[in-house]
């Protein structure tokens, strides 16, 4: 299973993908990136016969559906992520960034 890592690097915050140790994704520059190449990483390596038409969860994809309607809108958004793991909302597993801005911060 993939880890996200946080990291700061050149003076900017990078994300990063990691296989049992080895890093298997580029440095991407936000989380937004991170979760879009896990998601394309998903549907590239699954084997089975794909249903789905689009990569993207429609149940987010809400303005969209309901472009003419603010209320509507606004009470539809799904409070659960979808079944796939490329539906579920991603999260920094390790976080280098820290120790390093702290330590920046120190020497200033």
């Amino acid at each position: 299973m993939y880890t996200l890592v946080k990291d700061f690097q050149d003076y900017q915050f990078v994300y990063f993908w990691v296989d049992n140790r080895k890093v298997v994704s580029p440095k991407l520059p936000t989380l937004e990136h991170a979760k879009e190449w896990f998601t394309e990483q998903h549907f590239t390596n699954y084997k089975g016969m794909e249903r789905r038409k689009s990569k993207l969860d429609r149940r987010l994809n809400t303005r969209a559906i309901y472009s003419d309607s603010e209320i509507a809108y606004s009470r539809i958004i799904p409070s659960t992520p979808g079944r796939r793991c490329c539906d579920q909302h991603i999260k920094v597993d390790q976080d280098y960034s820290e120790a390093k801005v702290s330590r920046l911060k120190k020497a200033e």
